[in-house]
């Protein structure tokens, strides 16, 4: 993992560090990444402490959230429209939400999922699973005809390229699961 080791030890940044790592909900401490920056540069390189402090300062440096771009910050909790379509309907009737429409059709499936299912895991079925794949399809087709090149994410990665990312794989709350092979993620 490529690391902006300028910005991130330049303690100039450190303010701007935490206002991210407090936006984006991270668990990062770059005063933490700071000091174990300043133990390494006391160290010797052949020094028997050097590799395990390096190793652990890369760990810390891979907590820190990448930078958030200037003009999302000023949104702050309220997005940005950028054009408004059409309006939202009126109805004469009270109205179901899609969910409930889905499941009474039977079209949705939201219970008994299996094991490695979470919470918020459901299946499509029948005509809405095939709507699905026809919107894929037709997408994807449309896409490429534009000449965008198409990139499918696996469902098993590596572990140190989804932190990488700076997404925590490790604690009580992790959008991922660890496979047999200790290395491997499964998303």
């Amino acid at each position: 993992m490529e690391l902006d080791d300028e910005y991130l030890f330049n303690t100039d940044n450190i303010k701007d560090i935490e206002d991210n790592i407090s936006r984006r909900k991270s668990i990062g401490n770059i005063r933490l990444v700071n000091e174990m920056h300043e133990k390494l540069k006391s160290l010797k390189t052949n020094d028997s402490k050097y590799q395990s402090v390096k190793a652990q300062l890369a760990e810390e440096c891979r907590r820190i959230p990448n930078r958030t771009h200037p003009d999302i910050i000023s949104y702050i909790d309220t997005p940005k429209v950028i054009k408004y379509i059409g309006s939202k309907r009126v109805f004469d009737f009270p109205h179901k939400e899609f969910y409930e429409i889905s499941k009474r059709l039977k079209l949705v499936r939201t219970e008994q999922l299996g094991s490695l299912a979470g919470s918020r895991t459901y299946y499509l079925l029948g005509q809405m699973a095939e709507l699905e794949h026809a919107l894929v399809r037709y997408f994807v087709k449309n896409l490429l005809q534009s000449e965008f090149q198409l990139v499918s994410v696996s469902d098993i990665v590596p572990r140190d390229l989804v932190e990488s990312c700076g997404m925590n794989t490790k604690g009580e709350r992790t959008q991922v699961r660890c496979a047999v092979i200790p290395y491997l993620l499964i998303f």
